[in-house]
C-alpha cells in the first residue's frame, strides 16, 4: 500500500495503524517523520504529548474517529506541531496529520492515488477535519504568514541598520577630516588677530577695536566648535582614548578654577571654590577631566549674569569623588534637561552676554565621565540656576 516516489511535497503525514496504534503502512510522509524505530503512534509523538496521544487512540476506539488533536512530532531534530485526525477503516485506523489548510487541499489531491476504499475514507476524513477545525487552521495559517512577514521585516531592518552604521562611520570620518583641516587655519587666524589687537591697541579707532574683538570672539567660537566636532567624531567612532595616570583631583580642580576665574571676572562673575577635603589620588586621564571641568564651569559663566556667584564643590564619598558646579543663572526647563546631554539635542540657548554654543559640549562631557566609569547629572530650575555634578570612582 505504501507509495514509492510520491510527487507530493507537503507538510502532512498519512498512515494506517491497527487499533493499538501500531503503524501498519506509511502512505505519505513529506517530512520524513516516520523512522524504522517509530512503530507506534506513541513513539511518533513527542514524549510531552504521549498522554494526549493515548487519549487520541482511546477516542477513536470509543467513537470511531477523532478530529483536530494538536500534538508535537519531534521530526528530524525540529519539532513540528501538527493536527491529527483519524477514523476507523476495514483494516484498522486511517490517520492523517497536517500543518495547515493548504495541506488539506494537497491531501485531497493525494487521495486520488489511493484505492477506492481508502480514497473515500481519506476524503471523508479531510472534510470532517476541515469542518471541525477549519477556522482554527485559517487563524493558524494567518499567524504563520504574519510571523514570516515579521521575520522578513526583521531581516530588512538588520540590513538597514548595517547600512546606517556604515553611513554614520563615513559621516564621522568626513566630519573628523574636515574639522582637522580647519583647526590649523583657524589657530593661525586667531594668532594674527591677537597680534593685530596688541599692535593697534593704542592707535586704532574704537570701531576698529570693536571689529577686532568681534573677530576674535568668532574665531574662538569656531575653534571651539572644531575641537568639539573632532572630539565627538572620535567618541562616536569608538575612539575615546583615555591616557590614565595617577592624578590629584583637588590640584586639578584648583588649577581649572584659577583659569576660569580670570575669564569670569571679565563678565563680572565670581567663582568660589569651597574648601576641598583630603582627597585620594585617582587613576584618570587628567586632560579629559580638565576638559569636563572647563565645559561645566564655562557653561555656568556663560549662562550667569554679572554680579552672580558660581560655586564649585569637591566631596569625597564612599568609593567615589564628586565635583559639583552650581550657578544662579538662567536655569533649564525640566523638558530640556532630558535633552541637553544629547548631541545638538538641547535648545540652542544664547549666553547672557550673547555667547554661542555648539551643542556638543555636554554630550562629550558625559561620554568622557562615563568612559571613566562615572556619572554626570543635572539639577535645575528654570530662572533660578543649575547644578551639574559628576562622579568618578576612587
Amino acid at each position: 500500500m505504501e507509495l514509492q516516489g510520491s510527487p507530493y511535497s507537503l507538510i502532512s503525514l498519512v498512515f494506517l495503524a491497527d487499533a493499538t496504534g501500531r503503524v501498519l503502512s506509511t502512505l505519505n510522509d513529506t517530512l520524513g517523520l516516520m523512522t524504522p524505530s517509530q512503530n507506534t503512534i506513541l513513539q511518533l509523538i513527542d514524549p510531552a504529548d504521549r498522554i494526549k496521544a493515548a487519549s487520541f487512540l482511546s477516542a477513536i476506539s470509543s467513537s470511531g474517529s477523532a478530529l483536530c488533536w494538536e500534538m508535537t512530532v519531534p521530526g528530524a531534530g525540529i519539532p513540528q506541531v501538527l493536527q491529527f485526525s483519524a477514523c476507523s477503516v476495514s483494516n484498522g485506523l486511517l490517520v492523517m496529520a497536517v500543518g495547515g489548510v493548504s495541506d488539506l487541499m494537497l491531501v485531497t489531491a493525494f487521495a486520488e492515488t489511493l484505492d477506492e476504499e481508502l480514497q473515500a475514507s481519506l476524503l471523508q476524513l479531510v472534510q470532517a477535519h476541515r469542518t471541525q477545525c477549519g477556522t482554527q487552521m485559517v487563524y493558524w495559517d494567518a499567524l504563520m504568514q504574519l510571523n514570516n512577514e515579521l521575520l522578513d521585516l526583521q531581516r530588512q531592518l538588520a540590513k538597514k541598520n548595517i547600512q546606517l552604521e556604515r553611513v554614520l562611520e563615513e559621516k564621522n570620518r568626513v566630519s573628523g577630516m574636515v574639522a582637522h583641516d580647519l583647526r590649523n587655519p583657524l589657530a593661525i587666524m586667531e594668532m594674527y588677530g591677537e597680534y593685530l589687537q596688541e599692535e593697534t591697541a593704542s592707535s586704532a579707532s574704537p570701531q576698529v577695536t570693536e571689529f577686532l574683538a568681534i573677530q576674535q570672539r568668532s574665531l574662538r567660537f569656531m575653534r571651539g566648535m572644531v575641537d568639539d566636532l573632532l572630539d565627538f567624531s572620535a567618541i562616536e567612532a569608538g575612539y575615546l582614548r583615555l591616557e590614565r595616570q595617577e592624578t590629584d583631583p583637588a590640584a586639578l580642580l584648583k588649577e581649572v578654577v584659577t583659569h576660569q576665574c580670570t575669564l569670569a571676572r571679565r563678565k563680572g562673575i565670581e567663582i568660589i571654590l569651597l574648601p576641598v577635603p583630603a582627597c585620594p589620588v585617582l587613576l584618570i586621564d587628567p586632560d579629559k577631566i580638565e576638559q569636563v571641568l572647563n565645559n561645566l564651569i564655562s557653561n555656568a559663566v556663560k549662562f550667569s549674569h554679572a554680579g552672580q556667584v558660581i560655586e564649585v564643590r569637591l566631596t569625597v564619598g564612599e568609593g567615589e569623588v564628586e565635583v559639583a558646579v552650581s550657578d544662579h543663572g538662567l536655569g533649564i526647563s525640566l523638558e530640556n534637561q532630558k535633552k541637553i546631554f544629547q548631541p545638538f539635542g538641547g535648545p540652542r540657548k544664547i549666553g547672557t552676554a550673547g555667547e554661542k554654543s555648539t551643542g556638543l559640549g555636554l554630550a562629550i562631557a558625559r561620554r568622557i565621565v562615563e568612559g571613566h566609569g562615572g556619572h554626570l547629572r543635572v539639577q535645575s530650575v528654570l530662572g533660578e540656576g543649575s547644578a551639574f555634578t559628576f562622579s568618578l570612582p576612587a
